[in-house]
């Protein structure tokens, strides 16, 4: 392990490797057509007090599949440095989804708390751990008010592609795997690969593009089969020098 932090090249193949066979191993898995899903999220990063810093998220999505689509606001959405490797994240996601064919309209409430535990290296890689657990006030209008709870753990990494690492103009690649756990149930309900690229326009401002497939499965005896392909533009604007590359990987 020692050896491979204190290679770019390795470390960067290694989790490439580690995504694309990952995202390959779910594709033969799919027994149907999956669903598209076109998402934008606009991220604001500001400073609070001390350590304390939050980023305000606005996502909106849709699926032309089955025409439905649906708003999210993140908001508070708090971070927490509490050593240069920890910080603790927690905050309230609120999200409206509308045209749904399979469950009608639904609105959801999903207050989450977490951290975030960063191994340090020699080759500015941001490598993590990101676990959140959730807890869901689903309103649909089919079916009522469901309550859940979820555990979901995203193990990535974020890598410059250029020396000039995490400069302005320069580009990085993302990679990163995250299974959710129904808590009430015991089973892992989701998986998620994601992999994609980001550029540093300035320490302000990034952009960034992913691809995701999300495997899902509705018992614990059932197979998991891949339900959507995701893809995802992130703006990210901070208001403050320096706090933007703090928060990268924070994504509710």
């Amino acid at each position: 392990m020692r050896s491979l932090l204190k290679s770019p090249q390795s470390c960067r193949a290694a989790v490439l490797a580690l995504a694309v066979l990952a995202a390959r191993d779910a594709n033969a898995q799919s027994s149907s057509s999956p669903d598209n899903q076109y998402r934008v999220s606009t991220y604001f990063s500001h400073p609070v007090i001390g350590r304390l810093s939050g980023a305000l998220v606005v996502t909106f999505y849709e699926t032309p599949e089955n025409d439905s689509k649906t708003f999210r606001v993140t908001a508070p959405n708090l971070i927490y440095k509490a050593r240069p490797w920890l910080e603790g994240v927690g905050g309230l996601l609120m999200s409206w989804t509308r045209d749904d064919p399979s469950s009608g309209d639904s609105n959801e409430l999903r207050p989450f708390v977490g951290a975030k535990i960063y191994l340090p290296n020699a080759v500015h890689v941001q490598l993590y751990d990101l676990t959140r657990f959730e807890w869901r006030r689903i309103d649909k209008s089919d079916d009522g008010i469901q309550w859940k709870e979820r555990l979901r753990t995203r193990v990535g990494a974020e890598f410059p592609l250029s020396v000039r690492a995490w400069q302005p103009r320069t580009f990085y690649g993302i990679a990163s795997v995250e299974p959710f756990i129904d808590v009430n149930d015991g089973f892992v309900e989701e998986l998620r690969f994601g992999a994609g690229a980001g550029y540093v326009r300035s320490d302000r401002l990034r952009l960034e593009f992913l691809y995701m497939e999300q495997l899902q499965r509705s018992a614990a005896g059932d197979p998991m089969t891949l339900s959507d392909n995701i893809f995802r533009l992130n703006i990210r604007y901070s208001f403050k020098e320096g706090l933007l590359h703090r928060q990268t990987s924070h994504e509710p």
